[in-house]
């Protein structure tokens, strides 16, 4: 069964992850931020644009139940999505891309905070389209993943 997250505490969820991710971001070399070998072969540049393509998939999930239509299909080769999310950004400075990351939260935070209250409540309208609350539609697409790589990107820097 879900867990029961209000809107306050997916908020605080939220940010509590979104900060602590954005510190860490300040501590690399402008330099270092294309560097290649972070995870695997990306680079953090990479990471933002493969967590800005989960996180629009999040908030397209949300936008069509909020619309009452089916939702998207989720990946079926997730690789190679991730794989097209960083090419898409593969030319662009990181500036940008962390520029592109900091709105796609930003969207996703403005997404929550224009669910109404009750829409968090077991059964309501919008879980029901869902499928699942909106903790669970969020969590492993935003503040989960980023916490995940966050850790993998910590651990890159302490062994440089």
């Amino acid at each position: 069964m879900s867990e029961f997250v209000n809107k306050e505490e997916l908020l605080r969820r939220l940010d509590e992850s979104y900060r602590q991710l954005r510190e860490l971001l300040t501590r690399i070399l402008p330099q270092k931020t294309m560097e290649s070998g972070v995870e695997g072969t990306w680079s953090v540049k990479d990471i933002l644009a493969h967590l800005i393509g989960w996180e629009q998939f999040a908030l397209s999930e949300l936008q069509a139940a909020f619309a009452g239509q089916p939702q998207p299909s989720a990946p079926s080769d997730v690789d190679l999505f991730n794989a097209q999310q960083v090419e898409a950004n593969r030319t662009l400075p990181y500036d940008v891309v962390l520029g592109n990351w900091r709105q796609s939260v930003q969207s996703i935070i403005d997404a929550v905070n224009s669910i109404p209250d009750a829409e968090f409540m077991p059964n309501s309208n919008l879980q029901q389209w869902l499928g699942e609350t909106i903790n669970d539609t969020l969590a492993n697409n935003t503040y989960e993943h980023w916490d995940e790589h966050r850790v993998i990107i910590e651990a890159w820097l302490a062994g440089r």
